[in-house]
C-alpha cells in the first residue's frame, strides 16, 4: 500500500485534473469545457445517451485511477483505498464527499456529496433538472469501488440530487442483484453503447464546434473536421493542409498578434473564455467564441485544447444592427439640432431684432446645419438689375464687400448660372473642376477683370462645390443664398430640401422686417395725423379765439374798461390754455419727459389745457410732495387725461374738481364734474375710454372706481398703495 501522503493533486493548480504517479484522470475545465461539450453532445444524441457516454467515461477514468493504488491486501486496505480515491476526487474540485455508511464486505457504501460539479453547473446556469444529473460522478464511484474490491458487480444508484432541489446528492453503491430494477450505473459498458465503435471518437469527429489540440510550439497535434473546415473557410489555407504537425501560423497567417497572447496565458495554466474574438487572416475577417484549456503531462503544460464556435454571422448581424442604431441616433440628434436651429430662427424673428443682426446669425446657423463651410446671402434688385450683398458666414477676408453690383458683373464672375436659376425659382448645385484646372482656366480668361479674377480664384481655391437656393417674399423673387462646401457633394434631395427650409425662414424674417417697417411708418403717420387733429381741434381754435379777442380788445377797452378787463382775463386764460395744450402734445411726442416733470405740474398742464379749450373752470388741489415712480406717475397722468377728455366731449359740465393726495406708500386721485352724468351699467367698457383707464389701473395693481347718475355728474377715483413686504 502506498502512503496517502505521497499523493500529489494537480487540482490545486487546475480544477478538473488529478494525478497519481504517472496515471492521470482528467476532464476539460468544468465550467467551460464540460458544460459546453455536454450541451453539444445532448444536441446531437439526446439526454439519455449522453448520460451513458459520460457515465462510461467516468467509470473508465475512476477505474484507471484506482488501479494506480496497487492491490489491497485486506478489507481494511480496500476501504482505505476507496476513501483515498474519494478524497483525491474531491480535492481535484469535483465536489465535497463523505461516506455516510459502509459495509465493505457486503459491497455496500452510501456516499453523500455537496456541490458535485454537475449539479453545481446546473445551478450556476440557473437550470433545474427533473432527474438526477451526476452521471459522470456516479461512473467514477463505480470505477473506484469495483477495481479496489476486485469486483464487476457493484453498481451505483443516485437517490437524491441537488440539481433537482434536494439538499445533497446521495449515491448508493451495492451489488447489482440488490438494485431491484432501479436505474443503475455499472462498470460494464451498456450493450447499446458497446456496439458503438468508439462513440466518443465519433462525437469528436461530428462536433459542430471546432476542436484542436495545439502543442507549446504552436504545432497542430490533432483536430476534428469542423476545425479543418474553419481553416478552409476563413484563411488562405485549404483543408488538405490541415495535418498533424502543421504550424498553426502557416495555416492562419497574420493572426499572431491575437493568438499568441492568449496561448501564452493558457501555457501558464489559465483557462481562457472569450466571446466574439476577431481574427483576420489573408484579409478574411471572422469572429469566434473560444475556450482554451491547458493540457498537462507530469505537472507540466504541454499544450492546449482549443474549442471554437463560429459566430461570424451573429457578430456581423449585431454590428449591422448596432451601426443602424448608431446611425439612427446620429440622425435623431442631427434632426434635433436642425429643429433647434429653426426654433432659434423663429425666436429671433419674434424678437424683432435688427434685420442685419438677424441675417448674420441666421446665415451662420443655416451654414452649420446643412454641413457647409460658408454661405452668402444676396438681394436682387430686378428694376435696377443689381445684386446686393446682405450677409455672409465663413468668407471673412475672401473678397471685399462691394455693396451693389450690376447683373452684368455676374457674367464675368461665374455667377450667371446662380442668377438665372434663382430668377427661375429653382435651386442649383455644382461641383467645381479640380483646383489646378479651375484656377488656370480663370487666369486664362481675358474677359474677366483682374480684380474679379482675384475673387473667383479665392472662391474656387477655398471650395469644391456650391448649392444655391432662392428667396421669395410674397411669391416674388427677393434674392438667394449660396452655400459653399470644401469637399465635393452628392447633393441629396434631403440636403437641398433642408437648405430650402432655412431659406424660407430667412425669407419670412425679411418679410416680417419689411412689414414691421411699414407698420412703424404707418404708426408714425397715424400719430402725426392725430397730433394734427389735436392741434386743429384744440390749439388752433383756442388761438383763433384769442386772436379775435386781441383784435377787438382795444376798442372794447375804450368803450367799456370793465368789459375790456374781462376780455383781457379771458385772453390770458386762452393763451395759457393753448400753451398747456402745446406742452401736453409735446409730452405725447416725448413720453420720456414724464419722468422729469412733477405729477402736480403735469396735472396743471392738463387742467390749463382743458380750461383753455372748454372755458370750464377746474379746481386743482394737491397734497403731498412725494413724486411717485415713473410707471405710477404715468398711469395717474393718463387716467386724468382721459377723464378730462371725456368731460370736455360728453359731460356738458360747468365746474370740475381734481384732488391729488400722495405720500411714499399710497396715492389717491379724485375727479368730479357737475355734468349730465350717465348710467354706468349702460356704458360698455370700451366706451368713454373706460376700458383703457381700467387696463392702466390694473397694470400697477391700483383700484379704479367710477360713479355716475344722470343729471348728477360723474365721480372718478384712482387709488394706489405700495405692496407690503
Amino acid at each position: 500500500m502506498r502512503d496517502y501522503d505521497t499523493f500529489r493533486f494537480l487540482s490545486e493548480k487546475s480544477s478538473g485534473v488529478l494525478e497519481f504517479g504517472a496515471v492521470r484522470m482528467a476532464l476539460l475545465d468544468i465550467e467551460s469545457g464540460f458544460w459546453s461539450i455536454r450541451r453539444q453532445v445532448e444536441a446531437l444524441i439526446g439526454f439519455q445517451l449522453t448520460n451513458s457516454v459520460f457515465q462510461q467515461a467516468g467509470a473508465n477514468g475512476g477505474a484507471s485511477f484506482a488501479k494506480s493504488f496497487g492491490t489491497p491486501k485486506s478489507t481494511t486496505e480496500e476501504q482505505q483505498f476507496f476513501e483515498n480515491c474519494l478524497q483525491a476526487y474531491q480535492t481535484a474540485g469535483f465536489g465535497h464527499f463523505n461516506i455516510v455508511d459502509s459495509h465493505w464486505q457486503e459491497g455496500k457504501v452510501l456516499v453523500r456529496g455537496q456541490n458535485t460539479f454537475e449539479a453545481w453547473m446546473m445551478q450556476r446556469h440557473d437550470q433545474q433538472a427533473d432527474v438526477q444529473v451526476c452521471a459522470y460522478t456516479a461512473g467514477v464511484l463505480v470505477g473506484f469501488v469495483n477495481i479496489i474490491g476486485e469486483r464487476q458487480d457493484i453498481v451505483c444508484i443516485e437517490h437524491q440530487c441537488q440539481a433537482k432541489g434536494d439538499p445533497f446528492c446521495e449515491f448508493e453503491l451495492l451489488p447489482v442483484a440488490e438494485a431491484e430494477h432501479q436505474s443503475v450505473v455499472s462498470i460494464t459498458p451498456d450493450p447499446m453503447l458497446g456496439r458503438q465503435i468508439n462513440l466518443l471518437e465519433m462525437l469528436f469527429e461530428r462536433m459542430p464546434m471546432g476542436i484542436a489540440v495545439i502543442d507549446r510550439d504552436f504545432n497542430l497535434v490533432r483536430c476534428n473536421p469542423t476545425w479543418a473546415a474553419f481553416i478552409d473557410q476563413y484563411t488562405p489555407s485549404e483543408a488538405v493542409q490541415v495535418l498533424p504537425g502543421a504550424y498553426l501560423f502557416d495555416l492562419e497567417p497574420g493572426t499572431e498578434d491575437v493568438i499568441i497572447p492568449l496561448f501564452e496565458q493558457v501555457f501558464k495554466g489559465e483557462t481562457i473564455h472569450q466571446d466574439a474574438v476577431r481574427i483576420e487572416s489573408g484579409g478574411i475577417v471572422s469572429f469566434w467564441d473560444i475556450v482554451l484549456s491547458p493540457l498537462y503531462e507530469n505537472e507540466q503544460v504541454v499544450g492546449l485544447l482549443n474549442v471554437s464556435i463560429d459566430v461570424t454571422e451573429r457578430v456581423k448581424i449585431y454590428q449591422t444592427l448596432e451601426q443602424r442604431v448608431t446611425e439612427r441616433t446620429h440622425e435623431v440628434e442631427r434632426r434635433r439640432e436642425i429643429a433647434e436651429s429653426l426654433r432659434d430662427i423663429i425666436g429671433m424673428i419674434n424678437a424683432n431684432m435688427p434685420l442685419d443682426t438677424f441675417l448674420e446669425k441666421a446665415v451662420r446657423l443655416a451654414t452649420q446645419r446643412v454641413g457647409a463651410a460658408a454661405c452668402v446671402l444676396h438681394h436682387f434688385d430686378l428694376e435696377a438689375e443689381e445684386i446686393e450683398h446682405m450677409a455672409s458666414y465663413g468668407m471673412a477676408g475672401m473678397f471685399p464687400k462691394r455693396g451693389r453690383r450690376h447683373f452684368s458683373a455676374l457674367k464675368v464672375s461665374g455667377g450667371e448660372m446662380y442668377l438665372l436659376a434663382t430668377l427661375k425659382r429653382k435651386p442649383t448645385y455644382t461641383n467645381y473642376p479640380p483646383l489646378p484646372e479651375r484656377v488656370d482656366e480663370i487666369k486664362r480668361d481675358t474677359t474677366i477683370p483682374d480684380e474679379i479674377k482675384t475673387e473667383r480664384i479665392a472662391l474656387r481655391s477655398a471650395f469644391a462645390g456650391s448649392l444655391s437656393v432662392p428667396l421669395f417674399i410674397q411669391d416674388a423673387v427677393y434674392g438667394g443664398m449660396v452655400f459653399y462646401y470644401k469637399v465635393a457633394q452628392e447633393f441629396t434631395d434631403e440636403q437641398i430640401q433642408l437648405a430650402l427650409t432655412f431659406a424660407e425662414q430667412v425669407s419670412l424674417a425679411i418679410e416680417n422686417a419689411h412689414l414691421r417697417e411699414k407698420v412703424e411708418q404707418t404708426a408714425v403717420t397715424t400719430e402725426r395725423n392725430r397730433l394734427a387733429r389735436d392741434l386743429h381741434d384744440a390749439v388752433s381754435q383756442t388761438l383763433f379765439s384769442a386772436s379775435l379777442i386781441a383784435d377787438v380788445l382795444p376798442k372794447l377797452w375804450d368803450r367799456d374798461p370793465e368789459l375790456g378787463k374781462e376780455k383781457l382775463d379771458e385772453l390770458r386764460q386762452l393763451t395759457r390754455g393753448a400753451l398747456s395744450e402745446m406742452r401736453t402734445l409735446l409730452l405725447e411726442l416725448r413720453p420720456a419727459s414724464l419722468v422729469d416733470i412733477d405729477l402736480v405740474d403735469l396735472l396743471q398742464h392738463l387742467v390749463n389745457a382743458f380750461t383753455g379749450r372748454t372755458r370750464v373752470p377746474v379746481n386743482l388741489v394737491a397734497d403731498g410732495q412725494v413724486d411717485p415712480a415713473p410707471e405710477i406717475k404715468e398711469v395717474f397722468f393718463r387716467v386724468a387725461q382721459e377723464a378730462l377728455n371725456n368731460i370736455s366731449k360728453h359731460a356738458g359740465a360747468t365746474q370740475v374738481t381734481v384732488n391729488l393726495a400722495r405720500d411714499e406708500k399710497k396715492m389717491l386721485l379724485e375727479i368730479r364734474d357737475d355734468g349730465i352724468g350717465f348710467h354706468p351699467e349702460d356704458v360698455t367698457a370700451e366706451s368713454l375710454g373706460l376700458g383703457i383707464m381700467r387696463e392702466r389701473a390694473d397694470a400697477i395693481h391700483a383700484e379704479l372706481e367710477i360713479k355716475s347718475e344722470p343729471t348728477q355728474g360723474t365721480y372718478i377715483k384712482l387709488f394706489w398703495e405700495a405692496a407690503r413686504k
